[in-house]
C-alpha cells in the first residue's frame, strides 16, 4: 500500500516451498481507474526491498543482510542459455560455410549441407532450413550480408564482411 499509495492492485506471494521463505511482490502497472501508469523511479527496486524487509522483520522472519548485487538485465542473465532463432542459426551456418573458402556458389551450398542445413533450389529464391525448423526460410529474408546476392559477392571477394563475433564484443552483445 505504501508503494502504490492504494492506487494500484497488487499481490504479495510468500513462497514456503523452498529451503528459504521468500516473497514476490507483483503489482499492476495501471492504476485502479485506468488513468495513470506506475512510473518506475530510480532505485525503486531498493525501495521495494526495504519495504519487504520491514514487513519480514515485523513478522519475525529473516532478511538478507548484505544482498549480492544484481547480475544485470534478464538478457544478460539468460546469456548463452537463450535458444537461437532459426534465422540466427542460418546466419551462423552461412558464416561457417564461408570461412571454409568455397570455390564457387555450388561448393558453398555443399558446405552448407555438410553443416546440417537443408538447401532447396527448386524455386526462384534459395531456401534454407536448419534442424528442427518445419518450413524453409528464403535466403533473401535473412537480409544484409546474408542475401543470395550478398553471399555470391562474399564468395567472389567483392563484398568484405567484418566477423560478427568481433562486432558483438565491441557493442557488448
Amino acid at each position: 500500500m505504501k508503494l502504490t499509495k492504494g492506487n494500484n492492485a497488487f499481490i504479495v506471494c510468500t513462497h514456503i516451498d523452498k529451503h528459504h521463505v521468500h516473497n514476490h511482490i507483483i503489482f499492476n502497472s495501471i492504476n485502479l481507474d485506468c488513468t495513470r501508469k506506475f512510473r518506475n523511479f530510480w532505485n525503486s527496486t531498493w525501495a521495494v526491498r526495504r519495504m519487504n524487509d520491514k514487513i519480514c522483520l515485523e513478522h519475525g522472519l529473516s532478511i538478507v543482510e548484505n544482498p549480492k548485487p544484481s547480475r544485470g538485465s534478464y538478457g544478460t542473465w539468460i546469456g548463452d542459455e537463450k535458444v537461437l532463432s532459426f534465422h540466427e542459426q542460418l546466419r551462423r551456418a552461412i558464416d561457417a560455410a564461408l570461412e571454409e573458402n568455397p570455390r564457387d556458389f555450388s561448393d558453398f551450398l555443399k558446405k552448407l549441407e555438410s553443416l546440417g542445413v537443408e538447401v532447396n533450389t527448386d524455386r526462384t529464391n534459395l531456401r534454407l532450413r536448419v534442424m528442427g525448423q518445419t518450413r524453409f526460410t528464403r535466403c533473401n529474408s535473412l537480409k544484409g550480408d546474408y542475401t543470395e546476392q550478398a553471399i555470391r559477392e562474399r564468395i567472389e571477394g567483392v563484398r568484405i564482411v567484418a566477423p560478427r563475433v568481433q562486432i558483438c564484443r565491441r557493442l557488448g552483445c
